[in-house]
C-alpha cells in the first residue's frame, strides 16, 4: 500500500482514470483516506514516482462522471471516437 498527500480537490473516479491513462494500474481493495488524511492505494503496475506526480497535479472536478458520460454519449451520437474528436480539434 502506497501513501500520497491527499489532493485538496479529490475526485476518485477522475483520479483513477488519470492514473490508468498514464499506464498505472491500481488495486481497488483498500483505496481510501487514512487517519492522517492521506490518500492510500496499491500500485499493481507502474511506478510510485509517476503516480505521485499524477496525484500531486490532480484537481478533482465536480460532476466529472456526468460530464464524461455526456461526452461519451455525444461522441457515440456523432459516430466518432475520442481520438477522432481530438484530431478534429487539433
Amino acid at each position: 500500500m502506497e501513501t500520497f498527500v491527499r489532493p485538496e480537490k479529490l475526485n476518485g473516479h477522475q483520479l483513477k482514470k488519470e492514473l490508468k491513462d498514464a499506464g498505472i494500474e491500481i488495486g481497488l481493495d483498500g483505496v481510501g483516506i487514512n487517519d492522517a488524511n492521506e490518500l492510500q492505494f496499491q500500485i499493481l503496475k507502474g511506478s510510485k514516482t509517476k503516480a505521485a506526480e499524477i496525484v500531486s497535479k490532480h484537481v478533482g472536478i465536480e460532476n466529472w462522471i456526468e460530464n464524461a458520460e455526456a461526452r461519451n454519449a455525444l461522441l457515440e451520437k456523432l459516430g466518432i471516437t475520442a481520438d477522432e474528436a481530438k484530431l478534429l480539434l487539433g
